[in-house]
């Protein structure tokens, strides 16, 4: 199992390459997968990145990221916007503090710009 999964809904997919390399840099030494919800073609550049899956959708944002949740299998969840990066070692931070004091009803929030 991974440790995260991380879902995007994407129109500005141009955006996703910065996106993702801010999500390497935010988790550190954790596993994760990447899910992109969008209903635009991805670069080549996007489909040739590890741990990335991508689903077909034309819904809103919200329903996006739900339609994610679904298709993702890390033991956390977060979510991101196509226009935003994670800050350095931030999801790290996070998933460090909620493995040391949170339990399977906890939610914990991360920063990201």
């Amino acid at each position: 199992m991974l440790d995260i999964t991380i879902c995007v809904p994407s129109l500005r997919t141009d955006n996703l390459v910065k996106f993702y390399n801010s999500l390497v840099e935010s988790v550190g030494q954790y596993t994760f997968e990447l899910i992109i919800v969008t209903p635009n073609d991805l670069s080549d550049e996007i489909k040739q990145l590890s741990y990335v899956k991508t689903v077909v959708d034309q819904g809103c944002p919200t329903r996006c990221v739900q339609i994610g949740a679904n298709e993702g299998c890390g033991k956390l969840f977060n979510f991101g916007t196509d226009d935003g990066i994670f800050v350095k070692n931030a999801l790290k931070d996070a998933i460090d503090f909620y493995n040391e004091n949170c339990s399977v009803k906890d939610v914990v929030i991360t920063k990201y710009t």
